[in-house]
C-alpha cells in the first residue's frame, strides 16, 4: 500500500471537518506514543535489563558490605541469568554465580561459596576462550577459600593459576594482588626464600605499572621516589620483622583512618601481620592490641563466626601464651577452636596448634 496513501487516508488534503481532521491528529499521535511505550515496556522489562539492575543492586550491597542482601540481589541474578539463552545464558550465569560465591565467602558459608564457584569458572571460561578478568578473580578467591580453612597447597595452587590468567590477559595490575596472595600462602607454610622471590616479583611489577603512570601522566619517574605498597611484605618474607613493623604500622594508622578504603585493602590483614611482625620483636603489648583489632575487623567487615576471625583469635591466643598471660591465651584458643569447630574445620593447622592451650 506504501506510506503515502496512508498519511493521505488519515490526513486528508482537504478535509471539509477541521475536528474531524484535528481527530484524526490524536489518533495518530495516540497509537505513536502507544508504540513507544511498549517498545520502552519491552526494553526495560527484558532479562538482560532486569539482570544489569538486580547487579547494580547487588554491587551496592558489596559496597556497604552487606553481605546478606549481595546474596539475596545474586541470586535474583542467577535467576534471571537462568531463562536466557545461549550463548547468553553461560556468561550472565558465569557472572552470577561469581558474585554469589563471594558474598556466601563473606558471609562464611564457606562449603556452598566453593561449590558455587565450581559452577561459575567453567561457564566463565565457556564463555571467554581468550581469558578474562573474572576467571582469575575466581581463582585468587577459591585461593582465599582454601587459604582461609588450611588448606595451604591447594591455596597456592589456585593463586597460581590466578596468576597465570591475569598474565595470559596481560592484567599485570591484578596480578599484582595474586602474587601478594601467593606469597601470603607461602609464608604460612614458612617458605621463606619461595616467599621472597614471588615478593620481589611483585615489587618490581608495582615499580613498573607506577613508572608508567607517571610516563602517562607527563611525569620523570627517574626523579620521582617510588615506594611499593607490597614493601612490608618483602621485609616480613626475609624475617626483617623491625622494618615489616614500621611501614605495617604507616599502613594501619592509614587505613584505619581513611573513610573510603576500597575492598582490595584487607586491613584485618595489615593488622594481623603488624600484630605478628610486632610479636616477633618482642612486642607483645603492641602484637596483642593489633591482633584484638584484626578481629574486631573481620567481624565487623566480614561475619562474626568467619574462619578469618578465628585465625585471629588463634594467633592472639599464641602471642599472650608468648607474653606469659595464660588464662587470656586460654580463652582465645578456645574461642578460635569453637569457630573452626562450627565450620568442620577440625584439620585446621590453628585448630591442631591451638590444642595444647585449650588441655
Amino acid at each position: 500500500m506504501g506510506l503515502t496513501p496512508l498519511v493521505r487516508r488519515w490526513f486528508p488534503a482537504k478535509d471539509p471537518n477541521p475536528n474531524i481532521r484535528f481527530l484524526y491528529i490524536v489518533i495518530w499521535l495516540l497509537i505513536t506514543g502507544a508504540a513507544i511505550a511498549t517498545l520502552l515496556l519491552w526494553r526495560f522489562r527484558s532479562p538482560k535489563h532486569q539482570w544489569s539492575a538486580a547487579a547494580k543492586r547487588a554491587g551496592a550491597a558489596f559496597d556497604r558490605r552487606d553481605w546478606l542482601q549481595a546474596e539475596r540481589h545474586c541470586r535474583v541474578c542467577l535467576s534471571i541469568a537462568m531463562v536466557l539463552e545461549e550463548p547468553a545464558r553461560a556468561m550472565y550465569e558465569g557472572h552470577s554465580l561469581m558474585q554469589l560465591s563471594h558474598a556466601l565467602y563473606r558471609l562464611g558459608k564457606m562449603r556452598e561459596a566453593e561449590n558455587t564457584l565450581r559452577q561459575a569458572l567453567p561457564r566463565l571460561r565457556a564463555s571467554f576462550a581468550g581469558g578474562h578478568p573474572g576467571i582469575s578473580a575466581g581463582h585468587a578467591l577459591w585461593g582465599d577459600l582454601c587459604m582461609d580453612q588450611g588448606r595451604y597447597p591447594e591455596a597456592e595452587q589456585q593463586y597460581e593459576r590466578a596468576v597465570a590468567a591475569d598474565e595470559q590477559i596481560g592484567n599485570v595490575g591484578m596480578m599484582i594482588f595474586a602474587l601478594q596472595r601467593l606469597g601470603e600462602v607461602l609464608i604460612q607454610q614458612a617458605r621463606w626464600n619461595d616467599a621472597e622471590e614471588v615478593i620481589d616479583r611483585c615489587v618490581k611489577l608495582e615499580i613498573q605499572v607506577l613508572r608508567e603512570e607517571l610516563r602517562r601522566t607527563g611525569e620523570q619517574p627517574d626523579g620521582s621516589q617510588i615506594i611499593s605498597m607490597s614493601l612490608p611484605d618483602l621485609y616480613f618474607s626475609q624475617r626483617r620483622f623491625e622494618d615489616a613493623t614500621r611501614v605495617y604500622q604507616q599502613k594501619v594508622d592509614y587505613w584505619e583512618h581513611t573513610h573510603v578504603r576500597p575492598d582490595s585493602i584487607d586491613l584485618g590483614r595489615l593488622q594481623t601481620r603488624l600484630g605478628i611482625a610486632q610479636a616477633m620483636t618482642g612486642h607483645y603489648e603492641g602484637s596483642v592490641e593489633m591482633l584484638r583489632r584484626a578481629a574486631e575487623t573481620y567481624r565487623r567487615e566480614w561475619s562474626v563466626d568467619h574462619p578469618r576471625v578465628a585465625v585471629s583469635l588463634a594467633r592472639l591466643a599464641v602471642v599472650l601464651e608468648r607474653a606469659h598471660r595464660a588464662e587470656e591465651a586460654r580463652a582465645a584458643a578456645h574461642g578460635a577452636r569453637e569457630l573452626l569447630a562450627a565450620k568442620g574445620l577440625q584439620e585446621h593447622p590453628e585448630f591442631q596448634r591451638l590444642s595444647g592451650l585449650v588441655s
